[in-house]
């Protein structure tokens, strides 16, 4: 079903808004703090990031895992959010957080899941990647990026093509820490921090 609601954002700016809202059955694996979770209503299945030895899991409408990627490939942090999204050409939009302890440098990675898990783009991100989200084109992406500083000043949103350029940015200064965002149905962009 759907939520409408009034959001009110910086400025004294104020919107409607309708957010989608899924529920379905409770299913029990072995997952360790998953980040995202990637609902298809018309198969009944789901893609979910985590933090454990598989970083991303694809069930089916069985609720059993058709396929999984392994953290050797690319990995999620417990507690640092990140983000797997399944795109209609069939490859894998992945924004992983750091490795390191100072979250100097997180990932957005393009795999190949038709071809072996074959990562096709892999482009660093200064500060953690928490959410990634394909934009209109095949050869950009909406990153949330979260500065982990106390402060969190240089967090934003960011739009980057396939060769690592940043060609959008908002919210240095604005944002936080961001947790994750959407694309609304009349592309508006709704940021949770």
């Amino acid at each position: 079903g759907n939520v409408t609601s009034t959001l009110q954002g910086p400025g004294g700016q104020i919107s409607n808004i309708t957010l989608s809202v899924y529920s379905g059955e409770v299913v029990y694996y072995n997952l360790f703090n998953p980040v995202s979770i990637q609902v298809f209503e018309d198969t009944d299945s789901w893609v979910t990031a985590t933090a454990g030895t598989d970083s991303i899991i694809k069930f089916d409408s069985d609720s059993i895992a058709s396929w999984t990627i392994p953290s050797t490939l690319i990995s999620m942090r417990e507690g640092y959010f990140g983000s797997a999204y399944l795109m209609d050409n069939g490859n894998l939009l992945v924004a992983a957080p750091a490795s390191d302890v100072n979250g100097a440098k997180g990932t957005v990675m393009v795999i190949n899941r038709t071809n072996g898990n074959v990562p096709l783009v892999s482009l660093p991100i200064d500060g953690d990647p928490v959410r990634a989200l394909p934009y209109s084109n095949a050869t950009e992406y909406w990153v949330a990026v979260n500065d982990r500083s106390t402060t969190g000043s240089a967090s934003r949103l960011i739009r980057i093509n396939t060769s690592g350029k940043i060609t959008w940015s908002w919210g240095d200064g604005l944002l936080t820490h961001p947790t994750g965002f959407a694309v609304l149905d009349n592309d508006t962009l709704l940021i949770s921090e």
